[in-house]
């Protein structure tokens, strides 16, 4: 349904619908820190990086709370533009997160893009580099290659405790999946986290 919003001209009313519920989730709990998706086409928007603190303003809730997280690659006639909106971004003090899907390792394209905070890897790599030596190895290059960066690492779909072995192995700073936990609503994560609401008089 996203392609479907992106190619309708609805993915921008849909992110700021998912923002306005991040925003009101964070809102209770000053020590989460949350991702949301965000299409190529908002990253592209001038108005973008403007909406994003305009929504943080209304809920009360601070900029290192929240990282933004571009799930697709972007034409190349869009590079420019989203070149400035996430340097305005950063700026003014937000994450930005961005996948090194699978396929080819050694492009390294992420290391060309503009002050990205956080490099996500999917699963697909960690199942490659659990079978292959050299995916491994190519998997650990771009690790060092993010940190020298100086951005964070996220592992993402660990399943199982191999994968999440192999991500303690190779460095990663960080790693998410149903080896560590199911999908948790609101509720059920403050309590997993042991989070405690805000209390509002």
């Amino acid at each position: 349904y996203i392609a479907v919003a992106e190619q309708n001209g609805l993915i921008r009313n849909l992110t700021q619908m998912v923002l306005r519920k991040v925003c009101e989730d964070l809102s209770n709990h000053p020590k989460l820190v949350v991702s949301a998706n965000i299409s190529p086409l908002d990253i592209v928007d001038p108005a973008f990086p403007d909406e994003v603190a305009d929504l943080l303003t209304e809920y009360g809730v601070g900029k290192h709370q929240i990282i933004l997280e571009s799930t697709e690659e972007l034409l190349p006639e869009d590079a420019g533009i989203a070149a400035q909106n996430v340097r305005r971004l950063r700026e003014n003090g937000y994450a930005i997160a961005i996948y090194e899907a699978g396929g080819d390792t050694a492009s390294f394209g992420f290391l060309r893009m503009p002050r990205y905070t956080v490099l996500k890897i999917e699963k697909e790599l960690l199942d490659e580099a659990i079978k292959d030596p050299v995916c491994r190895d190519d998997l650990q290059e771009i690790i060092k290659s993010s940190k020298e960066k100086g951005l964070k690492s996220l592992a993402v779909g660990v399943e199982k405790e191999d994968q999440a072995m192999l991500v303690g192995e190779l460095g990663f700073d960080f790693q998410q999946g149903f080896f560590h936990s199911r999908s948790l609503t609101s509720a059920e994560l403050t309590a997993y986290s042991n989070l405690e609401k805000v209390k509002t008089a």
